[in-house]
């Protein structure tokens, strides 16, 4: 399970802001003594992360942002390309 959020200030055709995410991971650990096969443990694992955005719209519908994450053992670096709506076409 996976979900994230993020903020962006515009300016012209540029963008930044703060991007947040969190993971949630099921862990299985051991089986019974009965042989039944069912787990004998069972927890969640959750990792949060934020960091920096920086954007710029190429196109009249289209942008492409970089980021890095911080939160783990050490930072991820994101890139996403994506596609405005039809309403944002002005802005």
């Amino acid at each position: 399970m996976m979900g994230g959020i993020g903020l962006s200030y515009n300016w012209n055709r540029w963008s930044l802001g703060v991007q947040t995410e969190a993971a949630g991971i099921v862990q299985d650990n051991g089986w019974d003594r009965w042989s039944s096969d069912e787990t004998a443990n069972t927890t969640w694992r959750w990792k949060f992360t934020a960091g920096p955005k920086i954007g710029f719209r190429f196109w009249k519908s289209a942008r492409i942002e970089a980021g890095a994450q911080f939160g783990g053992r050490q930072p991820m670096f994101t890139i996403s390309l994506s596609a405005l709506s039809s309403g944002m076409e002005d802005y």
